[in-house]
């Protein structure tokens, strides 16, 4: 079976306005769930390069979740993640994946349980109604 990740990154929508015909703008976060292809090749660490561009770190956000992230983002000058960093009750910067993690500590999926708390988390802070609004 596939792992359920939640993913956490930035995202640019445009929208061209009418009278002048230019295009503007409009930086925002967006909360996504995401399987990874584990039966097409790819590793749990294939996925997080994928996402996340450099150095990758682990932070243990509690009920079993961690929050994999940049570890160079101070550097990288990465752009201020408020959905990650009201999560983990610290400042992250640049994309994030949440995944859960088995007793041996191997990154795993979600559990339906993590994913509904996440998701209690996500809507109270209007986090996924701001992603689909985008």
């Amino acid at each position: 079976m596939n792992p359920t990740v939640i993913i956490i990154t930035e995202v640019l929508t445009l929208t061209q306005n009418p009278e002048t015909e230019l295009f503007e703008g409009e930086a925002g976060w967006q909360v996504t769930d995401a399987t990874i292809d584990l039966d097409g090749g790819d590793t749990t660490y294939d996925f997080l390069k994928s996402i996340i561009p450099s150095t990758i770190a682990c932070h243990d956000i509690g009920h079993g979740v961690d929050m994999w992230y940049d570890d160079e983002f101070l550097y990288s000058g990465a752009k201020l993640n408020p959905v990650a960093s009201m999560l983990a009750g610290a400042e992250f910067r640049g994309p994030v994946v949440l995944a859960s993690v088995s007793p041996e500590g191997e990154t795993i999926g979600l559990t339906p349980e993590q994913i509904v708390l996440l998701d209690r988390f996500f809507d109270n802070m209007g986090a996924r109604a701001a992603a689909r609004n985008n």
